[in-house]
């Protein structure tokens, strides 16, 4: 299942923005004081997103490593038996 690349337009729908006052909030990501109408900037994330996602991710990562990083179970001891 694959989603839209989709990153929030502006600050206000990021996922790290708080709302403070009336004109504007603060960035949770960067710390820093920003204006809901602001374009968002590279670090924004969708307010909603799911977990399935960011554990595909890991997944693919985990099967790199052990396509790119062949190990010998023996050298190793994995899978010999402790006396």
């Amino acid at each position: 299942m694959k989603t839209t690349n989709f990153l929030a337009s502006s600050c206000r729908y990021c996922r790290y923005y708080q709302t403070e006052g009336r004109r504007g909030g603060m960035c949770q990501q960067l710390g820093v004081p920003v204006r809901a109408e602001w374009k968002a900037c590279t670090l924004a994330s969708r307010p909603f997103t799911n977990t399935w996602e960011s554990l595909e991710k890991a997944v693919k990562l985990e099967n790199s490593f052990s396509l790119k990083c062949p190990v010998n179970r023996d050298v190793i001891g994995v899978n010999s038996v402790p006396s």
